[in-house]
């Protein structure tokens, strides 16, 4: 296989942009009109070859024409594909903390204290799972937690109350 006129290879979009900037700085510097650049520029970006392109800078001192790449840059070897990875299912927020919280610390308020400290411990572990992300019920968690907190105080009162009455009387 033959290579093609590198002359003939097509140019980029950022290759079109540098020709326009020489045009702007030819334009600057008083060599070509407004007219004149206007005219070139729309040239510029209707430019699908390298020859197009230099033929608008030719005339230009001190213009650098775009340099099609070398053959080694034309052909890059083919990269292998990665196969892709499948699609992972959406997962499903895991609400149990924050709703046994809640259960517990409504329980709490009318029951045992264990159910206090419940309420508290699994409050914690479900606000902190709402605040990654993988639960949805964070105010549950956060009202089992604080039901949790006021009520393991009045439980710790009503036991110590009860035992010294008990013994104590």
């Amino acid at each position: 296989m033959s290579q093609p006129d590198p002359a003939s290879l097509r140019v980029s979009d950022e290759e079109r942009n540098a020709v326009a900037a020489q045009l702007q700085d030819s334009l600057d510097a008083g060599r070509i009109n407004l007219s004149e650049f206007d005219e070139r520029t729309r040239a510029v970006y209707d430019a699908a070859t390298y020859d197009e392109l230099n033929r608008l800078l030719s005339d230009l001192p001190g213009a650098v024409p775009a340099v099609p790449p070398t053959a080694v840059e034309q052909a890059p070897p083919p990269r292998p594909r990665a196969p892709a990875a499948p699609p992972e299912a959406p997962q499903e927020p895991s609400n149990a903390m924050g709703n046994g919280a809640l259960i517990c610390g409504l329980v709490s308020v009318f029951s045992f204290f264990p159910f206090s400290v419940m309420a508290i411990v699994l409050g914690a572990i479900g606000i902190d799972k709402a605040n990654k992300g993988l639960a949805d019920n964070r105010s549950s968690a956060l009202a089992g937690l604080i039901l949790g907190s006021v009520s393991l105080p009045v439980w710790i009162t009503f036991i110590v109350l009860g035992s010294v009455f008990w013994w104590g009387g």
